[in-house]
């Protein structure tokens, strides 16, 4: 195809064909492939009639973008091996053709390089995503045990004693979930967010430059600010629950009530560690 196709003065419409088609016919099945493919997907009618799907991964997804880059590569060099030495027309067709690749290339390097810079360790699937919304709808009301009265009387007590914090709660948005929500699994989750964001501003009161590729994570920010201020045992095991809870919370929406109970009081330990270390700090950042 190199010697006698593309590089022929006049447009050769058979030996120009084998080179492109199997190109062609890959781009056509692989739209096919997102568009038929068994993949997990989800659908949410709106209050306003509105539709919107979500997208899960095709089944083989990795082996699907390797295919998909190689080839993109083997186009790219194949498309500049047998550019046209004499046919003008030929010329601008491949230029063309080279654009296009170099193009796909570098949209899938951002969409990977965003990504990679968006997500953390907690990538939800459709299914759990499906969860997940099924528990924020119904308010857990079916799916979650009744609270003993001993379990209830724990429950307000602990709140009334977050409630002295709320100087330092109230900068975190996640935090009115923790007195909001009905559901130990997404007061859990509640608690977790909070704590990934109370301990963002710790870093940034302790100094921590973060690298612009940091993932932005529980873990993360517990290892950063070790680098800088040693975290006491009681602290750093507590830290360590929480992102642990939060963990199942999210994945599998299987936390109990005494479980949510015992990360709730460990939370409320922490709130008190981050107000006497670093809630001086923080509120003379947000007056500046």
């Amino acid at each position: 195809v190199y010697e006698d196709g593309l590089t022929q003065g006049y447009f050769d419409a058979a030996s120009v064909a084998p080179f492109l088609s199997p190109l062609v016919l890959l781009m056509i099945a692989d739209t096919l492939v997102c568009k038929l493919g068994t993949a997990e997907r989800i659908t949410i009618e709106t209050l306003s009639d509105e539709k919107l799907t979500f997208r899960g991964k095709l089944p083989h997804q990795d082996l699907l973008n390797i295919s998909r880059s190689v080839s993109l590569i083997g186009g790219i060099f194949g498309t500049l091996l047998a550019l046209p030495d004499e046919s003008f027309f030929l010329g601008l067709l491949s230029l063309g053709v080279l654009g296009t690749l170099v193009y796909a290339s570098l949209q899938g390097l951002f969409w990977m390089a965003n990504a990679k810079t968006s997500t953390d360790d907690m990538q939800m699937s459709c299914v759990q995503f499906f969860i997940a919304a099924t528990e924020i709808q119904n308010g857990a009301k079916n799916s979650v045990p009744v609270l003993e009265q001993e379990e209830q009387e724990e429950l307000s007590h602990l709140k009334e004693e977050l409630q002295a914090f709320e100087s330092v709660l109230g900068r975190v948005d996640a935090s009115r979930d923790i007195f909001s929500s009905s559901s130990p699994s997404l007061i859990v989750i509640a608690i977790g967010a909070t704590t990934e964001r109370l301990m963002f501003i710790a870093c940034e009161n302790v100094g921590i430059q973060r690298k612009a590729n940091a993932r932005p994570t529980l873990h993360t920010f517990i290892h950063e600010y070790q680098t800088k201020a040693k975290l006491d045992p009681k602290t750093l095991t507590r830290l360590q629950l929480i992102k642990e809870f939060r963990n199942a919370a999210t994945h599998h929406f299987n936390v109990e009530w005494d479980d949510s109970l015992m990360v709730l009081k460990q939370f409320c330990r922490f709130v008190e560690w981050f107000a006497e270390n670093h809630a001086s700090e923080a509120a003379a950042k947000s007056s500046e």
